[in-house]
């Protein structure tokens, strides 16, 4: 596939906004086999209170989503100012859960 063609790909994914999901399949694997179901995403929580950004709201948030898996910190375990950026393994074949 050339740039060109994965360019108007871009084009084509940000209008109709579906996702596509790649894996990378190595030469002893057989790609029917791969799972292509789950997905890690990086999801920022806009509006919480500061008392409430936590690691156990964050595992909350994220397990309602589907599976959390990390929270992103700064050095001193704190959130980055006031979003709560955390890593959830989705299920993609199910629509999002509205909290």
């Amino acid at each position: 596939m050339s740039l060109i063609e994965i360019e108007s790909w871009n084009d084509v994914l940000r209008h109709t906004k579906n996702l596509m999901v790649l894996a990378k399949v190595e030469n002893h694997e057989n790609p029917n086999t791969v799972d292509l179901d789950w997905c890690s995403f990086h999801v920022l929580i806009h509006d919480l209170p500061i008392g409430r950004m936590t690691k156990e709201i964050a595992e909350f948030i994220g397990n309602k989503l589907g599976r959390f898996m990390d929270i992103d910190t700064d050095n001193n375990g704190g959130t980055w100012g006031a979003v709560l950026r955390i890593q959830v393994m989705m299920d993609v074949t199910r629509p999002l859960n509205v909290l």
